[in-house]
């Protein structure tokens, strides 16, 4: 009824919900139930209630293969207007979106599966169990025998799960039956084996059968009576199954499925089966045979999946036994096939004559050598997640002079490929070499150690083709391309190319191990990239710049570039990076200077240092990505400096262990930083790396007040530099600074003095206002970080900070002393605040003060863990302070966890009250100091009970309030047990 506007019929359906009587079904509202059926009554079409219906054939919870829907609905004749199992396959889709718009249905996690909700489920099965539909289900548990009834003869659908034990009867009279599903209870039970011989005597009628997952050996001899049958399916048998030959008896039969099942041979008679459209052999990694001549008897086949079988008869020399079926057979009907999905060793056993003229036909298509096809990046997936496939597919491993030796072949494919990998030998230029098209179908691209290939895409004078080609690739990705100088190298017009299209729909670009590549993009191009999303480079290790302006003559194109749509970038593993784009973002090379290092401070010398300073954005670049929301950096060397990011909702930087090479890098010949233990002594994402971080439309001066080093490193060390001022407008040369505050200009700056306090702090408060959006912020390894949030001069004006900020994480910060340090009393914000983990910070010593408490009114889950210092969680508010406050509430903290925290004394030595109205579970492990959680009243109504190490297990029902429990726990410890740590575990929880 969603887009019914009939006021007249709204009234009426109305009235029948009113009127409806419900059947009772334990535990289900009447109400609950007469929507739901409601739902169901007022579908627009008969198909659709049959397909909603077929759902309930599988247990509760399952992801239904839509798949399964339509081979069930063709092989019980439910859609009599339709010529082709493709064309049920559309409407099976259509049905299914339109099912789930009614919400009867439920999105999977993979596209090619749905789900049905438990409740609606139910009450299907009611539907479906009344006369009408004759529907038996019983597959929530596994079944020890066939459900007891007087007589199976008004059955039309039975579907059953059975156990280990389960036993068949014989002799079942299911005159009216056409469906039969048996699944097992779980993966690979013997059930079948002691199926009867005449099971299948009293089912003449049958028309769909789904047998799965079993170690059957022998089909039953009764399985010939069902000359009825349309559909059958005997998928994941884990034993060889010997005598198939028996199917072929099956003369009506139009599907036959072994996906997944043990089978070595495809005999003969399977070529019997006149009818049959549909053969899947997909996952029969056993499959060594298919008979010579089956296919060209099955005239009517549309569909044929076998993925996995590659032993096919050539038409050259090379050919396998002469005993096997070659793909030739199918060129007499191949004008008809709808769908194929097969596997090559070669190109060379691809028949001349087999052209794919059917512009309808699906394929999925691999060429690559004997195991080194679709399996090789496939891994273990389910066969029946990858087997039906909704674009064009071709992988394609070789040599490119014997490709072009089959380009009458080939293609065909290449143009109607929607998606593409390559694996080839000998060819510089994918483009020239291998289409004359453009790709100008093609959404995904992927080239595999392709060693040769110098470029992409290698446009030359008076090429208007290829100067617009892949005009609708969506994702690229190029992995292991040893020689690759570009992607796109470009010798024609250098007007904007955004007009000829190509890669114009490029949405994700990933590189990986291009190890000549210096740069991504260039001009022209870079003015096509419209509607990149995400950018992800990995192992290259030579990329200097993300894009290359190739020349001071592009420049002014430069300044026009805008990438709106670009919202997640990783770098991975990049150490010549040094910019997103060396002429807008240029490096600056200060001259050497005595330096101390941190390692030489303790050691007491110093030597000379050449200074580097990397920005990886500039207030030029950074305005090409203003949607930026996630960020990823890892690196060995990370001495990038970030610029002005507004929209930043993820940030992820970490410090990755050097890794040594055989090649030593000449450090006379190279300025950057080599990677060192010392690394982790220099966390390039403080103060420093975001220094620029601050719009630039506000007048603001870089004042540097600590004077440690982020990014100056020579032979491996961090070095100490000295503290320096600057004015409104510059940049400082000297990367040493690791906190920078930017404030508004003032007639004067703080004087230089050689009693500065050392603050590494991550986010200063003039960078608030441009990190309003984040989302999530994880702090990980930066060994002399002290403070997090450093709020000291906020103004009152921009106090709401951080209100989107949902979780944060700070790991492993051993010098971390502030979370959230100094700050105006009025301040507001972090409000939306869920999640707060604090882990290995040892010299932090509380976790909060009152007035940040108040703010965090949708904190719900606390965790602190291997914090050597910490005293207490909440600390004392300063005398005088309006933030003390004679009651503490936390809303909607349910659950807190405090573990591995030696001098932990109580969570707040101050006598206000606490109030946890929805705590559910506390955990309080090795906290050896702990006597009294709080020294006044605490109220926690829903906290059922407490848990000691040495009672683990049994519930200690609450002495009085959380105090109480706590030291009843500790006297009754030492009094039973005299175990090492017997009472410095204590766990707490809500009854389940």
């Amino acid at each position: 009824m969603r887009n019914n506007s009939n006021e007249n019929e709204w009234d009426v359906a109305l009235e029948q919900l009113k009127k409806s009587i419900p059947q009772y079904i334990t535990g289900l509202h009447p109400k609950v139930y007469a929507s739901i059926e409601f739902s169901y009554i007022h579908l627009k079409c008969e198909q659709a209630k049959s397909c909603f219906l077929l759902c309930c054939l599988f247990r509760e919870d399952y992801d239904i293969r839509i798949e399964d829907l339509v081979r069930y609905g063709v092989g019980r004749r439910l859609f009599v207007d339709i010529d082709t199992i493709a064309e049920a396959r559309g409407r099976v889709h259509a049905i299914v979106h339109n099912l789930k718009r009614s919400n009867l249905l439920l999105d999977s996690e993979e596209k090619v599966f749905i789900k049905m909700h438990d409740i609606v489920r139910d009450v299907a099965i009611s539907i479906a169990s009344r006369d009408e539909h004759s529907f038996m289900v019983r597959c929530d548990v596994g079944l020890e025998e066939w459900p007891q009834k007087d007589t199976y003869e008004d059955f039309a659908a039975i579907s059953l799960m059975f156990g280990e034990t389960t036993k068949h009867p014989e002799g079942l009279n299911c005159p009216r039956l056409q469906l039969l599903r048996l699944s097992p209870s779980h993966f690979g039970l013997q059930y079948l084996d002691m199926f009867p011989p005449n099971m299948f005597d009293g089912m003449k009628e049958l028309r769909v059968l789904s047998l799965e997952s079993t170690h059957l050996k022998t089909l039953p001899p009764s399985i010939q009576v069902l000359k009825n049958l349309r559909m059958l399916k005997l998928e994941y048998f884990s034993n060889e199954l010997k005598n198939v030959l028996v199917i072929g008896a099956l003369e009506k039969l139009e599907m036959l499925s072994f996906c997944g099942s043990w089978i070595e041979e495809l005999p003969k008679e399977i070529g019997n089966l006149r009818q049959l459209k549909l053969l899947d052999l997909s996952g029969c990694f056993t499959l060594q045979r298919i008979a010579a001549g089956v296919l060209s008897r099955l005239s009517r086949l549309e569909e044929l999946y076998a993925d996995e079988f590659d032993n096919w008869k050539s038409t050259g020399e090379n050919g396998g036994g002469t005993n096997n079926a070659s793909l030739a057979e199918i060129i007499p009907y191949s004008h008809q096939m709808m769908a194929l999905d097969i596997s090559l060793p070669s190109i060379k056993f691809l028949p001349q004559d087999l052209h794919f003229k059917n512009q309808k036909m699906k394929f999925r298509i691999r060429i690559a050598p004997q195991g080194l096809h679709f399996k090789h990046h496939r891994g273990l997936e389910n066969p029946s997640e990858k087997r039906y496939f909704s674009e064009d597919e071709l992988t394609l491993h070789g040599d490119e002079r014997d490709i072009v030796e089959k380009r009458v072949n080939i293609a065909p494919l290449l143009d109607k490929s929607q998606v593409l990998e390559l694996k080839m030998k000998n060819s510089k230029t994918i483009l020239h070499d291998l289409d004359r098209n453009g790709f100008p179908c093609l959404k995904d691209l992927k080239l595999y150690e392709c060693e040769d290939v110098e470029y992409l895409l290698d446009v030359r004078p008076d090429d208007t083709r290829h100067a617009a080609g892949f005009p609708l690739l969506e994702s690229l990705t190029l992995n292991g391309l040893a020689n690759l100088k570009e992607i796109y190298h470009s010798k024609v017009s250098e007007r904007p190319l955004s007009s000829r299209g190509a890669l114009n729909n490029l949405r994700s670009l990933q590189l990986h191990m291009c190890k000549s590549l210096k740069h991504v993009f260039s001009v022209p191009i870079v003015s096509s990239l419209v509607q990149l999303r995400q950018l992800d480079i990995t192992w290259c290790q030579n990329i200097e710049q993300i894009f290359s302006l190739e020349g001071r003559e592009h420049k002014k194109a430069f300044f026009e570039i805008n990438l709106l749509k670009l919202a997640k970038m990783r770098f991975f593993a990049l150490p010549m990076l040094v910019a997103f784009c060396k002429e807008m973002d240029p490096v600056e090379h200060p001259q050497s200077t005595t330096q101390t290092s941190l390692y030489q401070e303790i050691k007491g010398s110093a030597t000379e240092v050449t200074s580097v300073t990397h920005k990886l954005f500039s207030s030029n670049t950074i305005s090409w990505i203003p949607n930026l929301e996630e960020l990823e950096v890892i690196s060995n060397t990370l001495q990038h400096q970030f610029g002005e990011v507004s929209k930043i909702e993820d940030i992820w930087v970490r410090n990755s262990e050097p890794k040594k090479t055989k090649k030593k890098m000449d450090t006379k010949l190279d300025s950057r930083a080599q990677g060192s233990s010392v690394v982790r002594d220099s966390p390039d994402f403080l103060g420093g790396c975001l220094e620029s971080c601050v719009p630039h439309r506000k007048n603001y001066t870089q004042v540097v007040v600590s004077d440690q080093s982020i990014s100056k490193r020579s032979k491996g060390r961090s070095s100490i530099g000295q503290t320096k001022h600057y004015k409104h407008g510059q940049i400082p040369n000297d990367p040493a600074s690791t906190e920078v505050t930017l404030t508004k200009q003032e007639p004067s700056v703080t004087e230089e003095t050689d009693n500065q306090v050392k603050i590494w702090s991550l986010i200063q408060s003039n960078l608030v206002e441009s990190l309003q959006d984040l989302e999530k912020l994880d702090v990980h390894a930066c060994d002399l970080l002290e403070v997090i949030f450093q709020l000291e001069g906020l103004h009152v004006k921009e106090s709401l900070v951080f209100d989107n900020l949902t979780e944060l994480s700070l790991l492993f910060l051993p010098k971390l002393v502030h979370i959230w340090k100094k700050g105006p009393q009025e301040i507001r914000g972090f409000g939306n605040l869920k999640i707060l983990r604090v882990d290995g910070c040892g010299s932090l010593k509380y976790l909060f003060s009152p007035s940040v408490a108040k703010l965090l009114v949708k904190l719900e889950k606390m965790e602190v863990t291997d914090c050597n210092e910490m005293n207490e969680i909440l600390a004392k508010g300063l005398e005088g302070d309006e933030e003390k406050r004679k009651v503490i509430v936390f809303p909607q903290v349910n659950s807190l966890l405090l573990k591995n925290l030696p001098k932990l004394k109580c969570f707040c030595n101050e006598a206000n009250a606490f109030e946890w109205p929805s705590l559910e579970t506390i955990r309080i492990l090795k906290c050896n100091s702990l006597k009294i959680f709080v020294p006044t009243e605490m109220k926690t109504p829903n906290l059922q009970g407490v848990y000691a190490e040495a009672y683990w297990g049994t519930l200690q029902p609450m002495v009085g309030d959380l105090n109480a429990t706590i030291q009843h726990i500790i006297v009754k410890g030492k009094a039973d047990s005299n175990d090492e740590g017997s009472n410095e575990i204590y766990s707490s929880s809500s009854s389940e």
